[in-house]
């Protein structure tokens, strides 16, 4: 497996929704999550944005109504990123 591109950042992220789940548990809605999410990035002082919308295809049709609860800033991570790590702290 290769290197984390941004790997304080990283573990920054997935320190923080550790932190979320551990504290709250599983069986809320996104907007719970996101909303405890945020005030852990701010805390942390982890740039991200809120309700970011993404450009979401299903069969090739947009779907205009996908918006993320908590979008850490582009520049720090990508998705696959955090998959790795959290794929690693179960095994």
């Amino acid at each position: 497996m290769g290197e984390l591109l941004y790997k304080e950042e990283a573990y920054a992220i997935v320190g923080a929704c550790m932190k979320v789940h551990a504290s709250l548990g599983s069986g809320f809605l996104e907007s719970v999550y996101g909303e405890a999410l945020s005030i852990e990035f701010e805390k942390r002082n982890i740039p991200f944005e809120k309700e970011k919308k993404l450009d979401l295809y299903y069969n090739g049709n947009k779907m205009n109504k996908y918006f993320t609860a908590c979008h850490p800033e582009e520049r720090r991570i990508s998705k696959n990123e955090v998959v790795r790590k959290i794929d690693r702290s179960f095994t």
